[in-house]
């Protein structure tokens, strides 16, 4: 029974370190990517549970930053062809909303293939 329990906080507690090490790659790919021109991810929480990710954004020109929810996505492919989709969003800006069905919600976003293997661990998490 104790090595049941020490096996179930070892996953625990690496799952967790790897959750931060993919959030914290995220961000730097976001960050370094075509976002940079509208701005900058601030935050990133990864609820593996509830297979949500909620970001902070700071867009140029906006004097708050922006709170978004993605729910309900996947991250698909294998090897340098991965793509993440997202089926769901929330937002607390009403045109951000509208925005985002019209130009975000069920298309793929190709992952760049540096960062495929931080997907793919992602990925494997959401398992």
């Amino acid at each position: 029974m104790l090595n049941k329990l020490k096996g179930l906080a070892q996953g625990v507690a690496t799952r967790a370190a790897n959750t931060d090490f993919a959030r914290k790659r995220l961000m730097a790919a976001a960050n370094e990517s075509e976002l940079a021109r509208y701005g900058q991810l601030e935050d990133l929480q990864i609820d593996l549970a509830a297979r949500e990710l909620s970001v902070s954004l700071r867009l140029h020109g906006e004097p708050q930053p922006i709170a978004l929810t993605v729910r309900r996505y996947e991250i698909l492919g294998d090897g340098d062809h991965m793509v993440a989709r997202f089926q769901e969003l929330q937002t607390d800006r009403e045109w951000l909303q509208n925005l985002s069905y019209d130009h975000v919600v069920g298309k793929d976003f190709p992952i760049p293939p540096e960062h495929a293997s931080t997907a793919a661990k992602l990925r494997a998490l959401l398992i």
